[in-house]
């Protein structure tokens, strides 16, 4: 991994010019607490988790893509308006959530896309995360 450290937005642009491309995951950079625990993620997710705990379906599946928006969040500002996936299986009176985001770090120079295309001087990267909670129907 390239780095062990938390990462904040240099790291991210530093990356972007050497990290040759390579996928890194929200984990491994250190940021995974922050973008879970954010007030847009936490609200899209412990909404999705009641709207699904409260339909009365309970052998079934779910999902949705919301965007969320940490782009208000110390250090999280590169993957400010993610699409989040939300997706639940529920069976047996359990549900299994898991959430995720495939996003990608590209085109920092026109970060607010004034221009149309993407003009590259590095290497674009994926960034990813997933995350699993487990709820019993009535909690």
């Amino acid at each position: 991994m390239y780095a062990q450290k938390r990462w904040g937005t240099s790291d991210f642009v530093k990356y972007y010019f050497f990290g040759k491309g390579k996928p890194v995951t929200l984990t491994d950079i250190g940021l995974a607490g922050d973008f879970e625990g954010s007030p847009s993620v936490k609200a899209l997710t412990e909404g999705f988790i009641s709207d699904v705990l409260s339909k009365p379906i309970y052998n079934a599946d779910f999902s949705e893509i919301k965007i969320s928006d940490v782009t208000s969040v110390p250090d999280l500002f590169s993957v400010g308006n993610s699409a989040l996936s939300l997706d639940a299986s529920c069976r047996s009176g359990s549900c299994s959530f898991t959430f995720s985001i495939n996003d990608s770090f590209k085109d920092p120079l026109d970060i607010f896309d004034t221009f149309s295309g993407n003009f590259e001087i590095g290497t674009p990267y994926p960034i990813t995360h997933e995350w699993k909670v487990q709820k019993d129907y009535g909690q």
